[in-house]
C-alpha cells in the first residue's frame, strides 16, 4: 500500500488518531474523528493548520476557536489550506470576520470559480461578514453572471442592505426565472432597494403559502409604501 492510499484511509482507532493529533488531545475533531469517519490525511491537515496558526504565538487547541477570533495573519494560512481540503465549508466559517475585508476580491474569485452551490453559499457568508460598499461592483458581477440563476445565498442581501438600486432589475429577473431560490431574500430585503417596481412582487409574496415569506413580504410592502423614494 503506498503512502497516498494510506493517507486516504479512514481512522479506525483512537491510537491512530492520537498518532496524528496527539498534540491536540481533547480537540472536538480528535474526539469525534472515528464517528465522523475522518481520513488520516484530513487529520494531518487539521493538525498542520493548527501548528501554523499557533506558530504565530497562539495556543489554540481547536480550530473552532477561530470562529470567534480574527487576526489578519490567519487568512493567508486559511487560504492555503482552502486549496488542500476536499471539504471546504467548515474552513470558510473561520473566514467570516470583518477584519478580513481586504481579502474580498480573493473570496469573490473563489466564488466565481466554483459551480458548487453549497460551497458558494458558504463563500457568500464570508463575503457578507467582510462586506463593504467599495466592493459593490464585485457583488454586482456575481449576481449578473448567467450561472447565478437559481442560486440562493447572501450576495443579494449585501446589495439590498447597501441600497444598490442598480441591482433591482436583476433581482426582479432572478425572481421570475427561479422564484423558489429568490423568494425568501426578496420578501425580507427587497424593499431596501427603494424601488417601487418591487411592489407587485412583494404584494404577490404577501400571499405566499410559506407563512414566514408572507410575513416578511407584508412588512416589506408597508415599508416600501411608506418610504420616501
Amino acid at each position: 500500500m503506498n503512502s497516498k492510499s494510506a493517507d486516504s484511509e479512514i481512522v479506525a482507532t483512537k491510537a491512530e488518531v492520537f498518532k496524528i493529533m496527539g498534540s491536540y488531545y481533547g480537540n472536538a475533531i480528535y474526539r469525534d474523528a472515528i464517528r465522523m469517519k475522518r481520513t488520516k490525511a484530513e487529520l494531518a491537515l487539521i493538525t498542520s493548520l493548527l501548528d501554523e496558526i499557533n506558530a504565530l504565538g497562539f495556543r489554540f487547541s481547536s480550530l473552532h476557536k477561530l470562529i470567534d477570533y480574527a487576526d489578519p495573519r490567519f487568512m493567508s494560512i486559511l487560504l492555503k489550506y482552502y486549496e488542500l481540503f476536499e471539504c471546504k465549508e467548515w474552513l470558510i466559517d473561520l473566514m467570516c470576520h470583518k477584519e478580513y475585508i481586504e481579502y474580498t476580491p480573493l473570496i469573490v474569485e473563489k466564488y466565481q470559480h466554483t459551480r458548487d452551490r453549497a460551497l458558494r453559499f458558504s463563500l457568500s457568508n464570508a463575503l457578507y461578514a467582510m462586506r463593504s460598499k467599495q466592493y459593490v461592483p464585485l457583488y454586482i458581477d456575481i449576481v449578473n453572471a448567467p450561472d447565478y440563476i437559481g442560486q440562493n445565498d447572501l450576495i443579494p442581501v449585501i446589495l439590498c442592505k447597501y441600497h444598490v438600486k442598480l441591482f433591482s432589475p436583476r433581482f426582479i429577473e432572478l425572481y421570475r426565472l427561479a422564484p423558489e431560490a429568490v423568494a425568501w431574500n426578496l420578501a425580507k430585503y427587497g424593499y431596501m432597494l427603494r424601488d417601487r417596481k418591487m411592489l407587485p412582487l412583494l404584494e404577490d409574496l404577501s400571499n405566499a403559502e410559506n407563512k414566514e415569506i408572507a410575513g416578511f413580504a407584508r412588512k416589506s410592502v408597508r415599508a416600501l409604501t411608506n418610504s420616501e423614494l
